[in-house]
Parts: C-alpha cells; structure tokens; sequence
C-alpha cells in the first residue's frame, strides 16, 4: 500500500544522525509524518496518494468485470491525531 522508494529518502539517516535516528526516519506512516513534519509529509503522501490508484485503474477494473476495490484506509482520517498530516 505504499511505495517502498517514499521510504527510500531515509537511507544513511543512522550515519548521519546516529543516537537520533528514530527521530529522523520514516519506517511506516506514522513515522513517515513525524520525520518530515505536517508540511513535507502531506506533499509527500498527496503526491503518492494521487498516483496510486488512478481513474484509469478503475476504468480498466471496470473493463476487466472487476466490480471490488479494496482501499485500505487509516482511522487518522476521519479523526486526525498527530502526527498523521
């Protein structure tokens, strides 16, 4: 459900920042939000966000006689808590 290369941003982090590291990386979602921040996490996930399941995907499920999609949703969006963006 997420692009492994999202992720891919964080490699060296513990030679950079050794003892902090956790702090600095991004191993799942929530993560992923409080490494970058609410500004760059959002325009990150936006970005992935809108490449991951396209109109033409469901036209060609569509085409295809595929009538179910699966989308797998976190709770933080209809009740955002930090540091969930």
């Amino acid at each position: 459900w997420i692009t492994p290369s999202l992720f891919y941003q964080f490699l060296g982090a513990p030679e950079r920042y050794k003892d902090e590291t956790p702090q600095h990386v991004g191993m799942d979602t929530y993560t992923f939000c409080e490494a970058l921040g609410p500004l760059e996490g959002n325009k990150q996930l936006r970005r992935h966000w809108s490449t991951w399941v396209t109109e033409q995907d469901i036209r060609e499920l569509y085409m295809a006689n595929i009538d179910s999609l699966r989308v797998p949703v976190g709770d933080w969006m209809w009740r955002p808590d930090g540091p969930y963006v």
